[in-house]
């Protein structure tokens, strides 16, 4: 975690908690006799494991502060594996089936969404499943499309709610936001648009890089 301390499971039931200060082991039991497999430390610190051979159960978090268990329900793969946070802040996990499926998981509201099908195989993702706006899709596409090894992204996604469509730009030597927005709005103070529509995959509107992937939002 952010402190240092090392956390692990035992594809079982059980969660522990190594101290980087002092080495000392604390242990917790995962309620409902729920066994996990994928382990990661999201970046607000709590820790999420995503579930094994459950029904109706698709990952567990825990809050370290409040000693809580919280589980996530929502479509369920009886067999998951890994779980992880995206650069955006989002949860996902996947499944054992094949073509693999990823699954994204509500921070707040603690359900599993739709999966989407990922066929990663050769240098073009596919990407599939029904996204909740454009935007969310634009940025599944955008997250699949930075991935390195991917030349290209297929999109055969579809929308709840229809909005315009955003375009994708990919960044070449010399490039800055504003003058990207100078190309494709006609006024250089419109980089803010842009540096907005690529949170939190960029930090600051002054760090791209060649080759990058960016969301140019429709006007």
């Amino acid at each position: 975690d952010a402190e240092g301390n090392f956390w692990l499971i035992d594809l079982g039931v059980n969660l522990a908690r190594v101290d980087a200060d002092d080495l000392a082991v604390e242990n917790w039991v995962i309620p409902n006799n729920q066994s996990v497999y994928g382990i990661t430390v999201a970046s607000d610190g709590r820790v999420w494991m995503s579930a094994n051979m459950s029904q109706t159960t698709s990952a567990v978090r825990f809050d370290y502060g409040s000693q809580m268990f919280e589980f996530a329900t929502g479509p369920v793969a009886y067999a998951q594996s890994g779980i992880a946070e995206d650069a955006m802040g989002r949860m996902w996990m996947n499944d054992w089936s094949s073509p693999p499926r990823i699954y994204p998981i509500d921070k707040e509201t603690m359900v599993t969404g739709q999966p989407f099908t990922v066929q990663g195989a050769t240098s073009t993702a596919k990407v599939f499943g029904v996204a909740q706006d454009q935007a969310t899709k634009e940025k599944v596409i955008l997250a699949a499309g930075n991935v390195y090894g991917v030349a290209g992204v297929q999109d055969m996604m579809t929308v709840d709610l229809s909005q315009p469509e955003a375009k994708f730009y990919t960044v070449v030597k010399g490039d800055t936001l504003s003058k990207i927005a100078k190309e494709f709005y006609g006024n250089a103070n419109a980089y803010m648009k842009i540096f907005e529509a690529n949170k939190p995959m960029l930090s600051h509107p002054d760090k791209i890089y060649p080759g990058q992937n960016l969301r140019i939002p429709a006007e």
